[in-house]
Parts: structure tokens; sequence; C-alpha cells
């Protein structure tokens, strides 16, 4: 880091001959976590003054992108009509076209997606040279085909600088078929291959670079590459310095590198977040990797704090991750009233539908949310009245972070608490946790329970669909399945479980009516069983 100085405060951190405080001395903002932290999310939250949030993420990303470019962005009319002439259906009302372009003009001012595009532009631009026919002809034939491991080593038969003997339009196929490859199954024995595809590009590219997303697909198989000579974790961790540092060609790290890193090792997890710091700063991307492996609660209100102070807003997956790092914590109360007071604000969301979303959707939104916050911080910059709050749009929490947050907790009435809000608020009940609850239940939480139950059947059947689909994240969904084979098998145990409870409970008076509750639920649940 070059030497910037600052005129002369009264700073902790040392100070240079001359007076002068060098920012290379001060902390990073993950040294800056160690502190111990007063602050409580939750709390913030509860005290919001803030209007009531928009009624989806969609109505709010659209009204506020468009507002930002109407107030700071000066769009012209003559500009617009340029636009509109362009506009890529026609059909579309005027009205929703210009809100589009409008929207458009403030993600191309804000988002970083560029880098991908950017890249992919400056390569189409490089000069290519003439290949030998015969074998130009041989890689066109296999570009086309199914066999992989011939079409990449036509690649290593091409003379050197092999990328520039690629026309523009072939080398792109070329690399959204190796990007598309996966690491496990059929492709494993590509991996090597692969990688030394990538690695020719590196070195020999000449004007042809690879893209973030490129280089992402390359560290993950070079690590998997690794793994599979069965190279010691030291070991493979000084040959990713290496690569970083010492290379010729030095590989820069994007979030997604940095979150393969701390996955591969994880007992570096300090030494590689003190790097991440020095090298990037906080963002949408890196605070999530961060949120997920802070080892302290101290460290986990701080960056929250940290976030706060670069006017994020709480996402589904943002909550998600909280709750989660609550639970971990031994911090379950908190979260619950996280819950509750998040639930408060949203007044109705009974009403709203939760779906699972494929890791590609999941991507695009992410995206969005990170322009949504950039605009924020925009806003916030040219109005610092603004008052700040958490909650933007309302959403529904997801019904599996809930659960895992409903088993966690260690009192009855806290679990009653939770099922009621789960009731009100239309949040399905997996059956897997259900089970769970069941082993160690109270007679009185026995028909919410099982009123749950009933009511996320056919939420229960849409996870064991999806956990087995390729689109989704099958490693995470499927921790959430009791029995793989059949939600129905789920069913019957938790009709079983509750019998049991049931019959050792035929003594007790039923003067709140809940024997009776507990019938009938039980009713229609053996009638949905019988029914399958």
């Amino acid at each position: 880091m070059g030497r910037l100085f600052l005129s002369k405060q009264k700073y902790d951190e040392p100070e240079s001959s001359d007076g002068h405080s060098d920012i290379s001395s001060l902390p990073s903002w993950y040294e800056r976590l160690q502190k111990p932290s007063s602050y409580r999310i939750e709390e913030d939250i509860r005290q919001s003054d803030y209007d009531i949030p928009y009624r989806s993420f969609q109505r709010c990303y659209s009204r506020v992108l468009a507002s930002y470019t109407d107030t700071f962005l000066s769009l012209t009319k003559p500009h617009m009509r340029e636009l509109q002439a362009r506009f890529h259906d026609p059909n579309v009302p005027d009205n929703i076209q210009q809100q589009q372009i409008k929207i458009d003009v403030a993600v191309r001012k804000l988002s970083d997606l560029s880098a991908n595009t950017f890249i992919m532009y400056k390569r189409l631009k490089v000069k290519r040279l003439t290949p030998p026919f015969y074998l130009h002809q041989q890689f066109l034939v296999h570009l086309g085909a199914k066999n992989t491991s011939k079409l990449l080593d036509l690649y290593f038969d091409l003379p050197e600088p092999r990328p520039l003997y690629l026309k523009r339009e072939e080398f792109e196929r070329l690399m959204s078929l190796i990007l598309r490859l996966k690491i496990s199954g059929d492709h494993r024995a590509l991996i090597p291959r692969v990688v030394e595809v990538y690695e020719d590009i590196r070195q020999n590219g000449n004007g042809i670079d690879l893209t973030p997303f490129e280089e992402t697909k390359y560290f993950s198989l070079l690590l998997n590459s690794w793994k599979e000579e069965g190279l010691l974790q030291e070991e493979k961790y000084d040959k990713v310095l290496s690569l970083k540092f010492d290379s010729k060609k030095n590989l820069k790290f994007c979030p997604a590198m940095w979150n393969i890193m701390l996955t591969h090792f994880p007992e570096k997890s300090e030494e590689i977040m003190m790097m991440m710091a020095n090298e990037t700063g906080i963002t949408r991307s890196t605070s999530e990797i961060f949120l997920r492996h802070l080892r302290t609660y101290d460290e986990f209100n701080n960056a929250l704090e940290l976030m706060k102070l670069k006017y994020f807003h709480v996402d589904p997956w943002l909550m998600d991750i909280i709750l989660e790092r609550y639970i971990d914590f031994g911090k379950s109360n908190e979260a619950l009233q996280l819950l509750s007071e998040t639930l408060t604000v949203f007044k109705d969301i009974s009403a709203l539908n939760w779906t699972f979303s494929t890791q590609k959707f999941q991507r695009t939104e992410l995206f969005k949310i990170d322009n949504l916050n950039k605009t924020f911080q925009q806003l916030h910059n040219e109005m610092p009245d603004k008052p700040f709050t958490w909650l933007r749009y309302k959403f529904k929490p997801s019904p599996l972070t809930v659960g895992k947050l409903l088993v966690s907790l260690k009192h009855d009435d806290q679990k009653l608490k939770l099922l009621g809000l789960m009731k009100k608020q239309d949040i399905p009940l997996v059956n897997k946790f259900a089970v769970q609850l069941l082993r160690d239940c109270s007679f009185r939480s026995l028909p919410i329970i099982l009123e749950l139950v009933n009511s996320s059947i056919n939420f229960n059947s849409q996870l064991h669909i999806v956990f087995k689909d390729s689109r989704y994240n099958i490693s995470y969904l499927s921790g959430f399945i009791c029995d793989q084979r059949n939600p129905l098998l789920e069913l019957k145990e938790i009709f079983r479980q509750s019998i049991r409870i049931y019959d050792d409970n035929v003594d007790l008076a039923d003067s709140d009516g809940n024997r009776a509750a507990v019938a009938d639920q039980l009713v229609r649940l053996n009638d949905e069983i019988k029914s399958a």
C-alpha cells in the first residue's frame, strides 16, 4: 500500500517522524472487529421509526433505482428518446419502458458486473493468427461434439500462443464449455487437463485474459486437482500463496475465490480473512463471507455495525446468515427477538409466498441486492439526514432457517411463541424439525405442531422434489430431509410420535380443548397419509 498521510490527530496508532499519521499503519477493518461490542441489530430494528417497508423486493428495487436516476443522473428527454428507440421490446408500454431504462442507467453507473463483460470485450478486440487448416477443422468438429477430452487434446495440438489461433467466437465457445464442466461425476478425469487449458491462457494469452468467473473456476479446479494428488493441507496452502503473490502472473482474488479458500482451509481462516481485509473493502459479498467465518460473538456484532455504517440492508439471504450465526453462538433467544421484531415491522406477511430459489436465480438476485445497497449508499451520501433502516422491503423468512431456530430454543414457552408466529404468518414447518420437536414435546405444543404439519404438506413435497434437482443447492437442501425416500414416510413418523404423546396424556383434563384439537389434527393427518 502506498503511503497516504493524514493531518495530525490524536490517534492511538504510531506516527511517522514528520508528525503525520501513516494510513498504512492503521488497523484493517478486519482487525477493528476484534474489540468488544455492544451493538445489537435486534434492538436497532425495534427502535427504527422508518416508514413501512416496500411490499416486495422488486417494487423497492425498481422504485429506488429509478428515483436515483431521476434525481442524480440527469437523464435528458432527448437521451431518453434515444434509449427508447433501442429498447429490446417496443411493445412494452411507454411508462414501463422508461422505468426499465432508468433502472438500467443506474445499474451501469453502480454495478461491478462490467468486470467480466469488459474483459470479454477486450479479448474480442485482440487480433487473431491464422491456424493450421487441418488442426483447425478437427478442433471445430469436436467443438460441437460431446467428446470434451478429444477437444482439449486438439487444443494443445495448436501451436503457441494457442489462444491466438482460435477465432473470437471459437474461443468464447470453448470457454463457455469448460466453464460448465462439473467437478464431480463424469468430468472428474478431465480436471487436470482443464487446469492446463486455463494455465496456458493465463501464461500465453497475449491480451486474452480470463474473466473473474473463469479464474474462480480455475482456482476451484486447481484446488481439487491438488486434493486428488494427495497433497497435504500445508502444501496446498503454500501453493496458493505462491500463485497469489510470487508467480509471474498473480491471481487476483474476487469474493467467490476468497470463499473457496476459506472453505478449503478452515484452519487458516483468521490469516485468510486478514489478507482479504487488506485487499478488499466491505461489500455485500465480502460481508457475507466474513459473517459465515467469524469466530466470536463480538466480531459478529462489530461486522454488523460496520455493515450498518455502509448503509446495507437486511435481505432474505443475509437474514438467514444472521439467524444461523446467532444459533452458532448459542444466542437463540436473540435470534427469536430479531425475528419477532422483523415480523412486527413487516406486520402481516401471511399472503407472501416463499419459494425455493435455483442457484442461478439466487446469483441474479444477489447482484440486484448489491446494486440496491450501492444506491442506498449514494442516497445517504447525497442526503446525510436520510434515516437509516435495516428493513427496506417485506420478505418471508426462510422456513428452513426458522426451523433451525425452532429446534435450537431450549424453553417450551419460546418454542410456543415461535410456533405461534409461524402459524400467524403462514411459515411452513419442515417435517424433519417436526420429528425433532415431537421427541421432547409438551402436550400443549402438540396441537399447533400438528396444525403446522398439516398446512405444510405441499411445502415438504416440494422440498423432496428440489433437493434432487441439480439447479438447486442439493448439499444444503439435503440437510432438511428426514427420510430421502418419500415425504409420506416422514408424515407416518410424525403421526406415530403424535399418537404416543396423545396416549401418554390420556388422563389429562381437557379444560382448554387441547385433546380435541389434537384429535382433529390427527384425523386430518391420517386422511392425508391414506390418500397418498
